[in-house]
């Protein structure tokens, strides 16, 4: 089941997003310190993938989620996160997370990560679908992304869903590590002016759309 992360125990939350992180392979995991000002930013949106630890069925119903990007779920459920999602809950296990910001024209997603263990079964997908939707919920008109150059299968699972090249960003990582910066038009962006003529309503040949 897909939350939001702002529904989660906030300490809970960020124990396991820290150890998501720590189990990256390639050195640009956040420090416990990066993931608490990252889930705890007010201009920032995140979401986690829970399941149940011991079959990984979900825990409740599937989410369904509605034009505020919250979700509803049985009552049950509803009555365990209104009072917090605490790690007294020892079966609950998060399998991944994302997040992303926006300015209300462009966004851009910060991270996507899925523990090790349960690749290669959907949950990536699901969390940068759900992002796309609620981008589009919110009438943003471009996606970026930075990922490594090498990371196939993520650039892969971007491709997917839209996601084209745009640059090279040198050392974005550190340590002489680039990244590629990926975009996803959901919307056309107006670019230049527009302009009335006459009656006719035309555009002026200034404004043009990518």
């Amino acid at each position: 089941m897909i939350v939001a992360m702002c529904q989660l125990d906030e300490g809970w939350a960020i124990e396991q997003v820290s150890v998501l992180e720590s189990r990256l392979d390639d050195r640009t995991g956040w420090t416990k310190t990066q993931v608490q000002r990252e889930l705890t930013a007010p201009d920032r949106t995140y979401i986690a993938d829970i399941r149940n630890s011991s079959d990984g069925s979900d825990i409740g119903s599937q989410a369904e989620f509605q034009g505020t990007g919250h979700f509803a779920a049985d009552d049950d459920t509803k009555t365990w996160l209104a009072n917090g999602w605490t790690s007294e809950r020892p079966t609950a296990v998060m399998r991944g997370y994302a997040g992303y910001w926006h300015d209300g024209l462009s966004g851009e997603m910060t991270s996507v990560n899925v523990d090790p263990r349960h690749r290669r079964v959907g949950v990536g997908a699901g969390l940068v679908k759900w992002i796309i939707e609620d981008a589009k919920r919110h009438h943003i008109q471009r996606l970026t992304l930075e990922v490594r150059p090498d990371n196939i299968p993520a650039k892969a699972l971007y491709d997917g869903f839209g996601f084209r090249h745009t640059t090279r960003l040198k050392n974005y990582y550190g340590q002489g590590v680039d990244a590629d910066e990926m975009a996803l038009d959901l919307e056309p962006r107006t670019v230049g002016f527009v302009g009335v003529l006459g009656d006719n309503d035309h555009r002026r040949e200034g404004t043009k759309h990518e």
